[in-house]
């Protein structure tokens, strides 16, 4: 980015640099939720008997994989854009883990699953580590506002 594209203000900068950060991250994340749960049907008792949950869970991941990508930062780097973008960006990423905390609860209860139960456990344990790690940037609700 230019650096006249840079603000200049601590506190625009502050969310400008939160932005990039959440941006360049959570594509990743979206790619390693759709291969788990890739896993998870793959490894089961019967993927064939599963295979509508296992398209849904497709479909789903996939989406929201996409909406990841196709979210982009908005031209204008004021403090409301911004702050609108982290959080619909967040939204799209809560809604992924609990898209995923559905798809290992099914893992858990659902009997052709029981093979593949510690891949979904294992993958939430994953998940969970990796966002109290990498998504710790939000320290205060002081970007959380109505849009």
């Amino acid at each position: 980015m230019a650096e006249a594209q840079v603000p200049r203000q601590p506190h625009a900068f502050a969310l400008w640099r939160e932005a990039q950060d959440t941006r360049i991250r959570s594509p990743l994340g979206g790619i390693y939720y759709l291969l788990a749960w890739l896993l998870t049907w793959a490894f089961s008792n019967d993927p064939a008997a599963l295979v509508l949950p296992g398209v849904v869970g497709i479909a789903l991941f996939a989406l929201l994989l996409a909406l990841r990508l196709l979210h982009r930062l908005p031209q204008e780097q004021s403090n409301d854009s911004l702050s609108r973008w982290l959080n619909l960006h967040w939204s799209l990423i809560l809604i992924t883990a609990l898209s995923w905390g559905a798809a290992h609860a099914l893992a858990q209860h659902h009997p052709l699953f029981s093979s593949s139960a510690i891949i979904a456990t294992l993958s939430t344990i994953a998940f969970s580590t990796a966002l109290a790690f990498n998504f710790a940037m939000r320290k205060s609700a002081r970007s959380w506002h109505c849009c």
